[in-house]
């Protein structure tokens, strides 16, 4: 089977993308070439003169992409740029066609062969624009709550389309992860923007003694790289002072698996009705940090509270309490953490990315035949 797979216009593709719908794609590119797939990239091109490669057997073509602009209508204008030079580096004979833009499940269906399916990634809460869809061979969507989500919005025809397939971690499991050895470490990983409750958390924290715990606050804060900016970073740094907590660059590659091995507790205290998995949260998770999240429906798929993680209401007046009540709940509990992250670790096993290919490929079978 020969599989081309659509990056967007606005990320970076690479082992090293910060996204989460970059790294998945990565590494499920990869389990679908073990599976004795040809495999097809097209991203954005990230160097003047960059060329196709061929890695590992996998082909990597590169486009003119763009940076994010935060104008809705300009974004969508790029994205339609992006989509037709795309055209004319989608191979002939690609059986499967998995679709990262917007307008490419719209387009496309007019230029590829009848027998090529498009498969759209639907990773983002959808806006209205779900029903464009029609002609698209599936919806592919990773959790429940953006499923029921795209219902309300298309016929029933279109909705027999949906399927629920999660994302899986974008990296081997690991097996050899002691709980009882992690440090004292809580952290939250992912953009500096308004909308990750990155306040709520700060404000949790004014409340407690850090004595013996360290706490990191990491991620992009650029808005081309999908933060909120330097005059926010600003206000959060204000608020964090007499706190020994910082507002860190994005980790590298090279040293993230060591902070990932190393964190007891993974703060992810999203406020944003857009969110719909949230990757880091099981990345963390899969080398045994206790997850505490908002109540949001995204995260209901996979985090149980009390059981593998802790959930907390964001939306009541007085979240920060209830997040500073699960902080020392977990931080003080020495035996419900270890529960916990026990319990945490079995992602490995029901997201590991054999598994999430599998189910994948499976479903690609279905829908050529």
């Amino acid at each position: 089977m020969k599989i081309l797979i659509l990056i967007g216009p606005f990320s970076e593709f690479s082992n090293q993308s910060y996204g989460g719908v970059e790294k998945f794609w990565f590494i499920l590119g990869k389990q679908f070439k073990k599976s004795n797939n040809e495999v097809v990239f097209i991203s954005k091109k990230t160097k003047k003169n960059q060329k196709n490669k061929l890695i590992n057997g996998i082909l990597f073509k590169q486009i003119k992409g763009y940076l994010a602009p935060q104008n809705i209508f300009l974004r969508l204008f790029l994205d339609f740029l992006y989509t037709i030079k795309a055209l004319s580096a989608l191979p002939k004979d690609a059986d499967i066609i998995v679709t990262n833009t917007f307008w490419s499940p719209i387009i496309f269906p007019f230029f590829v062969k009848k027998n090529t399916k498009i498969y759209v990634d639907v990773a983002r809460m959808p806006k209205g624009q779900m029903f464009l869809y029609k002609f698209a061979d599936r919806l592919r969507v990773n959790t429940h709550a953006v499923k029921k989500n795209i219902i309300k919005e298309v016929s029933s025809s279109l909705a027999k389309k949906i399927k629920v397939i999660p994302p899986s971690i974008p990296f081997k499991p690991q097996l050899n992860i002691t709980p009882k050895d992690k440090k004292k470490l809580i952290v939250y990983l992912g953009r500096i923007h308004e909308e990750k409750g990155i306040e709520i958390f700060i404000k949790a924290l004014k409340e407690i003694n850090l004595d013996n715990w360290k706490v990191r606050i990491i991620g992009p804060w650029k808005i081309r790289d999908g933060g909120s900016g330097k005059d926010y970073r600003n206000f959060l740094v204000n608020q964090l002072k007499g706190k020994p907590v910082f507002i860190e660059e994005p980790i590298s590659s090279k040293n993230i698996f060591k902070l990932y091995r190393e964190t007891s507790i993974f703060v992810y205290p999203s406020l944003a009705v857009n969110e719909t998995f949230g990757l880091s949260v099981a990345e963390f998770m899969s080398y045994g940090a206790v997850p505490i999240v908002s109540n949001l429906d995204c995260f209901k798929d996979f985090i149980h509270h009390n059981i593998n993680g802790v959930i907390f209401n964001h939306k009541k007046f007085n979240s920060s309490l209830l997040l500073l009540n699960s902080l020392k709940k977990l931080m003080n509990n020495n035996q419900l953490r270890l529960r916990l992250s026990k319990n945490a670790l079995k992602i490995n096993k029901t997201h590991s990315p054999d598994k999430i290919a599998k189910v994948f490929l499976s479903d690609f079978k279905l829908i050529t035949k």
